[in-house]
Order: structure tokens, then C-alpha cells, then sequence
């Protein structure tokens, strides 16, 4: 397997990652309270289309078997939908 890209996706440590169902958007949730929702293409172009800022830090996120929704979870013990 190699690198296909790298690049600075947060100003914190990036705590979780989540490929969509479809396979072309990707979330990726932070140490710094945010989440954001990236679309990528074959060129390995990522762009950030919507971020979602949370109250609390994000230790994982993952999108629902339809890609319609997804879950996050904090370290404050609680669970987001969005």
C-alpha cells in the first residue's frame, strides 16, 4: 500500500476517520471539537464541503449503512447524531 496524499486536515489530532457508504465523501472528527465532511476524487483532491462544529472533543465518527446520517461520540460519554 502507499501514501497517497498528505495533508493538514485539522488543527488538532485527527481522532477519527469515516468513509461513506458510497465512497467518495469521508469524515473526519478532531481533538479540536470539529468535524468536517470531505469529498475526494480519483485525483486524490480533497476538499472540506461542510464542517460541523461540536461542544465537546470527538473520539469517533461513522456513517449510518445509508450515508444519509451519521454518529459521533465524546469524551463526555455522550452520542450525536446528525
Amino acid at each position: 500500500m502507499r501514501e497517497v496524499r498528505k495533508f493538514k486536515a485539522h488543527k488538532r489530532e485527527v481522532m477519527s476517520l469515516a468513509v461513506h457508504p458510497g465512497g467518495k465523501l469521508v469524515l473526519s472528527a478532531s481533538y479540536g471539537e470539529e468535524i468536517k465532511l470531505w469529498d475526494w476524487d480519483a485525483d486524490a483532491n480533497w476538499n472540506c464541503i461542510r464542517r460541523f462544529k461540536q461542544s465537546q472533543i470527538v473520539v469517533h465518527v461513522v456513517f449510518n449503512r445509508e450515508g444519509d446520517t451519521f454518529a459521533s461520540a465524546s469524551l463526555r460519554r455522550t452520542v450525536q447524531v446528525d
